[in-house]
């Protein structure tokens, strides 16, 4: 098949469903497009936070491939917000001539010019959403916009084959906010890349490189390290732990923000524990597969995030923020969670797995098994493309 991905940013090489997915598809032995825009995802702070790995932003318009995928860079013409108006989008998809289209982010404008294009594109057109209920707008601007968002839905929602959730919460927004209509809205989860992300044995040999004891339980939050992750609840809760435990040390590894640091620094500034705190810049995707190796408790704070898959992936123990979506990833396996921002649940949540070493061996188990059975890439590309072969049925009829 020639499947073609539309998203308004991507970042190749991070682990996002718009870089994964068109990748497996690709190794799936489809010829594969990805059409977005010139620039990188407005994340907060995007100089500290991912412009010393990435690089700018701006990335100019063109054309490369890259792992067998065709990228197209398209000039962006406005941003609102995360929204960008791309350029010359619907004459590109035209010239492509895919067999079918997925248009990553429901909300996005993106989206919406795509469907009410789709009659001239003549081609199955699918649409997913990672929103969750933490995210959506609110207030009045919020009730006005999701109002909006119905109406529309309403009329031009016949036009998608598939509303994708990429977890259980995506699909309950998709369904309650954004008015899909049931038969319409399909989960396919965010996956994990089980030829990147697995268990290791040289995580002594990391350690070592990176000034760590062997004998240390460590401590991991990866990714963007900024107020909206809560980097600072977990340094809270390590610094209890840290000062009944000398051998627990604390690893953060991504881009975090001067703010973020002077608070953290603020928490250790105590020196016997301010040594056991670690600092590093992004690693690429295999060093992360290292980095959640070496770790005995990964742990992600606030905000929901794929890279708790991951490092499940990896066989370390997971603490999650107990939204939604990482409830239901819990009842499949995947780690455990913790009342989001409570720093003495989270510190009891650590401790539990910490001083019980069977008990975290367990949890661990569980996560490989869960992600090995629902959160493979390989499986998500499958799923996907038996859709896309069905629709493509349905439109030669």
């Amino acid at each position: 098949m020639r499947i073609l991905h539309v998203c308004d940013y991507l970042m190749p090489g991070l682990g996002y469903q718009e870089w994964m997915l068109p990748l497996w598809n690709a190794k799936r032995d489809n010829e594969v497009y990805v059409i977005t825009s010139d620039r990188y995802a407005p994340v907060p702070n995007y100089e500290e936070s991912w412009g010393g790995f990435l690089g700018p932003r701006l990335q100019g318009t063109g054309r490369e491939v890259r792992n067998g995928i065709t990228i197209i860079r398209l000039k962006s013409l406005a941003e609102w917000g995360t929204r960008p108006w791309i350029a010359d989008l619907i004459s590109t998809v035209r010239e492509i001539k895919a067999d079918v289209v997925l248009v990553h982010g429901s909300t996005s404008l993106t989206a919406f010019r795509v469907v009410l294009s789709r009659k001239k594109l003549g081609v199955p057109v699918f649409i997913d959403n990672h929103m969750v209920f933490s995210e959506c707008r609110g207030g009045v601007s919020g009730a006005a916009f999701y109002w909006v968002l119905k109406g529309f839905n309403k009329v031009f929602q016949h036009r998608v084959e598939k509303y994708y959730g990429v977890a259980q919460e995506c699909v309950d927004v998709l369904l309650s906010r954004e008015g899909i209509d049931p038969s319409r809205v399909k989960l396919l989860p965010l996956g994990v890349d089980t030829e990147i992300f697995f268990p290791m044995d040289d995580r002594l040999s990391l350690r070592k490189s990176l000034g760590i004891p062997q004998e240390a339980i460590v401590l991991l939050q990866t990714g963007k390290l900024t107020r909206v992750k809560g980097p600072d609840i977990l340094a809270a809760a390590a610094f209890q732990l840290m000062r009944e435990n000398e051998n627990i040390h604390l690893v953060f590894l991504g881009g975090m923000d001067e703010a973020i640091r002077a608070v953290i620094s603020d928490i250790f500034s105590e020196n016997e524990c301010r040594s056991r705190l670690h600092l590093f810049p992004f690693a690429t995707t295999h060093e992360l597969n290292r980095y959640f190796n070496t770790a005995d408790v990964v742990v992600y704070p606030k905000g929901a995030s794929l890279s708790a898959l991951e490092a499940a992936a990896t066989g370390t123990a997971v603490v999650m923020a107990d939204l939604p979506a990482s409830q239901w990833r819990a009842n499949l396996g995947v780690g455990l969670t913790y009342p989001s921002g409570n720093v003495e649940a989270l510190a009891d949540c650590i401790s539990l797995l910490v001083n019980d070493e069977a008990y975290r061996s367990r949890i661990s188990d569980n996560a490989i098994k869960a992600v090995r059975i629902y959160f493979t890439y390989n499986a998500v590309a499958a799923a996907f493309e038996e859709d896309c072969m069905r629709a493509m049925e349905s439109f030669a009829k």
